[in-house]
Order: C-alpha cells, then sequence, then structure tokens
C-alpha cells in the first residue's frame, strides 16, 4: 500500500469516517479501551488489554481515555507511516474482515469501497 497516494485519493476521507464508524462498535463517537480490546485477535491471551491500551496511548492525544474522530484522523494522515502501521498489526482481521491496510483495497483491486 502507498500511504502517499492514499491520503491524496479523494475516497480517503470517506473510507476513513467509515473505518472509523465501524471501530466505534457503541456508535458513541469514540473508540474506548473495551471496543479497542475487542478488535484484537483473541489468541493474544492475556495480552489483549495490554496491547489495547498501548494503542491508545499511542492515538490519545487529549488523554481521555478513549480515540475521538480527531485523533483517529490524525493518525490515519500522519506523515510517518509508522504509526499506522504499528496500529494496523495489533488488529484482529477476524473482527474487521481485513486488517487497516488489506480493507483499504477493495476486491477490485482499488481504494475505497472496501468497508460498505
Amino acid at each position: 500500500v502507498d500511504w502517499d497516494d492514499l491520503h491524496k485519493d479523494e475516497k480517503w476521507p470517506t473510507w476513513c469516517r467509515k473505518m472509523f464508524e465501524k471501530l466505534d462498535i457503541d456508535k458513541s463517537g469514540a473508540i474506548d479501551l473495551e471496543e479497542l480490546t475487542k478488535l484484537l485477535p483473541p489468541n493474544m491471551k492475556g495480552q489483549r488489554t495490554v496491547n489495547a491500551l498501548r494503542m491508545l496511548r499511542e492515538v490519545d492525544t487529549n488523554g481521555d481515555g478513549k480515540i475521538s474522530y480527531e485523533e483517529f484522523m490524525q493518525m490515519m494522515n500522519a506523515q510517518d507511516e509508522f504509526e499506522l502501521v504499528e496500529f494496523d498489526s495489533r488488529l484482529s482481521s477476524d473482527s474487521l474482515g481485513d486488517s487497516f491496510s488489506d480493507a483499504l483495497i477493495n476486491e477490485g483491486g482499488s481504494f475505497g469501497d472496501s468497508l460498505d
């Protein structure tokens, strides 16, 4: 995945909004620790909460214990793609159907519509 090209794609903001809404399981407008924990693979045995806390600390810039849409977009638009790859690598493909990066590309090989 070429992150520079994705950030320039006109579908990027719409895709990010759809991904955020999918991650915000309870539709509260923020992603909390419980939601992050549910997204992690069940085979992490005892490490799910630790990894979810680590993810939360990395993205929660205002320290309220949740990831707001604004914080999510800061992560998604980060110039340092390591932050997004690090977040992506912890998510469960079972919970999202695809990892973050895989979900960026639909079956037709183009960006954007894979979260419908």
